[in-house]
């Protein structure tokens, strides 16, 4: 069964040009979201594919409590717009993990960023010396 809360979401963070284009990738026409909603009740494989390859996201994305839906999945993305920062089935230790890569990240480009400074301060003190 399709989560078809979740795709009503990132249909309506959509702008109306990339919604139109998604209902025309879908049901080969302009609707409006109620058409969306009405048909997407009964959707087969080849339109939840069309959904998946739109978000860039796998089929399993958009089932209902899905046992294989445990993972984060951050700014959904269609045709390089972001859609939305969704986070479905994500459990404790992922968020956990995922907020101690950030922090490791983020200490690593200070790093690269005083290194960075350090070698320009060298290169200028070289050039002083010469």
């Amino acid at each position: 069964m399709l989560n078809i809360e979740l795709i009503e979401t990132l249909y309506r963070g959509l702008s109306p040009e990339k919604q139109e284009h998604l209902l025309t990738l879908l049901f080969n026409g302009k609707h409006s979201i109620d058409y969306f909603r009405e048909k997407m009740n009964n959707v087969g494989m080849t339109k939840l594919e069309t959904l998946a390859d739109f978000f860039h996201v796998p089929m399993e994305f958009f089932r209902k409590d899905s046992k294989a839906l445990r993972y984060m999945c951050d700014n959904i993305s269609s045709d390089n717009n972001i859609v939305g920062n969704i986070i479905v089935g994500a459990d404790q230790q992922l968020l956990q993990e995922r907020n101690a890569l950030a922090s490791e990240n983020e200490s690593l480009r200070k790093t690269i960023e005083t290194k960075d400074k350090l070698i320009e301060e060298l290169k200028a003190e070289i050039k002083k010396l010469k």
